[in-house]
């Protein structure tokens, strides 16, 4: 099960998150289409009004420019029209699966083992629920549609060029090889990149809640300067991760955007020489140039993308590794208690996946004792304590007391305190003459030794 989940894509999530709302997507998409149609037929309005033009028409009349001139701004207004209906539509949608994806979240960490959420810094967690789920919502309200409708758009306009003149088109796809060639060289690295950039944030994020929470202890101890060190060189990291990012990337993005969309640089001479062969008419040559025209703002539009485009993968994985954590296992059925015995056996446990923390302890605290677990520092005593709490996922291990562990009654009367204070705790009630407080008897205090 953990393999197939993790060899789903990035996008197989988003569908999953976008599911319930997929039709209003449908129809998003459906208006970025009538859009898309709506946007390209002033260009052939325009085309048709300069062969008027070349043939020598000037007397304006509805039946020669009017008729043109109506349609192009019919079409037009129907362009925005459908433009502005079609992202109502794709934000609402987005809007809602982000608020679903948060509450997921906020649901799932109270699912999680409480040991497992408070060994990751505020900062991080907040990072995740708030920036990075909202960074889903460009993907989802804009790429979705606005992509999708966009390529249409030069696909059209490449299918009328090539019925005009089939050398033309094919000329007019040159620089899309070139652009390419200088995305990819901008998407080297690009993974490890906003890697850095993404840890970078959450370390900023999490230094400086501890920095604010922690400035009246700092003051007490005069550790201003080092945690303000500190401060500074998580910020400074924070910066630099996305400045060296940028160093390495204007260049061909710089590149990418001026080449990928100038069609009109290889399609205007050869349809000049094309013209002067006599092979194409005037009027076919003012309509190609006008089409190229056509292809340069849906291009521009799409590679304005790229770079939402390319750090989705890191953004999902964000919120995913709070989705997919595993959760507490908790008992299906109601147990009631009889004793109160806590008895442990072969618990191995390890914070960190490969370093095992507790090597097979066993260990068992009877009703109606005081129970000191005794050993050096890092020996696994606040580990069990833990543990016995349900701080953290017991794997291979085996708890018994009657089958379930349960906040008891008697949970009132624990505590749980260093080693030094233990022997304290051990001497004064085994004393001879013990005061009130500490009267206990000798029979019911155990001490387990954990060196």
């Amino acid at each position: 099960m953990a393999k197939q989940e993790k060899s789903r894509g990035t996008f197989s999530y988003l569908y999953e998150w976008a599911r319930p709302y997929r039709s209003r997507y449908v129809a998003s998409v459906l208006f970025a289409v009538l859009e898309v149609g709506f946007g390209i037929v002033p260009f052939v309005c325009l085309g048709k009004l300069t062969e008027l033009l070349v043939a020598g028409e000037f007397a304006f009349t509805f039946g020669t420019y009017g008729m043109w001139l109506l349609i192009a701004a019919l079409c037009w207004v129907g362009h925005y029209a459908c433009h502005m209906v079609s992202t109502t539509i794709s934000h609402k949608a987005t809007f809602t699966v982000i608020s679903d994806v948060r509450s997921n979240a906020c649901d799932k960490l109270a699912r999680m083992s409480l040991g497992n959420v408070l060994s990751r810094p505020s900062g991080e967690i907040k990072n995740t629920i708030l920036e990075r789920i909202d960074s889903i919502e460009t993907t989802l309200a804009h790429i979705v549609p606005e992509v999708s409708s966009k390529l249409l758009a030069p696909i059209a306009l490449f299918v009328y060029i090539m019925t005009i003149d089939w050398r033309v088109g094919l000329i007019s796809l040159i620089t899309i090889p070139v652009g390419l060639l200088m995305y990819m060289c901008m998407m080297i690295g690009y993974k490890k990149k906003f890697g850095r950039y993404v840890r970078a944030g959450k370390n900023l994020n999490s230094v400086a809640v501890e920095y604010i929470n922690g400035i009246e202890v700092i003051k007490t101890f005069n550790q201003s300067a080092d945690s303000y060190k500190k401060f500074t060189d998580a910020a400074y990291e924070s910066a630099h991760s996305a400045i060296d990012w940028m160093k390495q990337s204007q260049v061909f993005f710089s590149i990418a955007m001026a080449v990928f969309p100038a069609v009109l640089l290889t399609v205007l001479p050869a349809s000049v020489a094309f013209y002067v062969q006599g092979s194409v008419t005037l009027a076919e040559f003012v309509m190609l140039v006008v089409l190229s025209f056509g292809m340069l703002t849906p291009l521009i539009g799409i590679m304005s993308y790229s770079d939402d485009i390319g750090k989705i993968s890191v953004i999902v994985g964000e919120i995913n590794s709070i989705l997919q954590k595993p959760e507490l296992v908790r008992p299906k059925e109601k147990v009631k208690l009889t004793n109160y015995t806590v008895k442990g056996e072969n618990v191995r446990f390890g914070y960190n996946e490969g370093k095992e923390i507790l090597h097979g302890v066993n260990f068992e605290f009877r009703q109606g004792t005081v129970n000191a677990l005794v050993g050096p520092s890092g020996s696994g005593k606040s580990t069990i304590a833990k543990l016995i709490a349900s701080m953290w996922a017991r794997t291979s291990a085996k708890f018994l007391s009657n089958s379930s562990i349960k906040i008891s009654p008697t949970s009132r009367r624990t505590t749980f305190c260093s080693t030094r204070a233990c022997a304290k705790i051990y001497a004064r009630a085994t004393s001879p003459r013990p005061t009130r407080r500490w009267r206990i008897s000798p029979k019911r205090l155990v001490a387990t030794n954990l060196s």
